[in-house]
């Protein structure tokens, strides 16, 4: 009766903008969901008593169709109700209107992120050897890239500075050289 009287009371001092108290009770039937929120007028008048609005007060039992419903909006596998806590499952209580405990949903520990990461861990090991290996194979094509590029650049300036018939030494291998020789000495 107190704890009725305690929600009546806060729901007619709750403004039109705030939150409506809601909260949990237990009764012969179970644990219930309870809600309550003054009826007001929508334009707040200072004249009026808020201790004189009338409360509509909403009730619901927290059924196993409920807890499975509630279990299936949020994908909480196992949702369970219960009177206290369990070792070993995860929880969190629902208060009444004085704050005290009143219940429990209690659901196990999943440990999201390293059930995941266990299940793709050998597959990130595989992209990670497998990243290594192409950037390794990228590696060796450049290598052998810039040594066919220097043979070819080796090749190409003989063919520029020599005659193709005896080997020998053109105009400008021969310019070249007398340049190189004379900026030695």
């Amino acid at each position: 009766v107190d704890d009725f009287q305690a929600l009546l009371d806060a729901a007619r001092r709750v403004k039109m903008s705030d939150e409506v108290p809601v909260h949990f009770a237990r009764s012969s039937a179970g644990t219930e969901l309870i809600g309550a929120a003054a009826i007001q007028p929508f334009e707040s008048d200072e004249s009026l008593d808020p201790g004189d609005f009338h409360v509509l007060v909403f009730a619901k039992l927290i059924t196993p169709a409920v807890v499975a419903e509630v279990s299936g909006s949020f994908a909480i596998a196992d949702l369970r109700l219960e009177l206290k806590p369990s070792a070993g499952r995860l929880a969190v209580a629902l208060k009444d209107v004085s704050s005290k405990d009143i219940a429990y949903f209690t659901w196990p520990s999943m440990a999201p992120g390293t059930k995941s990461y266990e299940k793709i861990d050998g597959d990130l090991r595989t992209a990670g050897a497998i990243l290594v290996l192409f950037l390794c194979a990228i590696g060796f094509a450049g290598g052998i890239t810039v040594r066919n590029l220097r043979k070819s650049e080796h090749a190409s300036r003989h063919r520029a500075l020599h005659d193709p018939l005896t080997g020998l030494l053109n105009r400008a291998g021969l310019l070249e050289n007398v340049a190189a020789v004379s900026s030695w000495v």
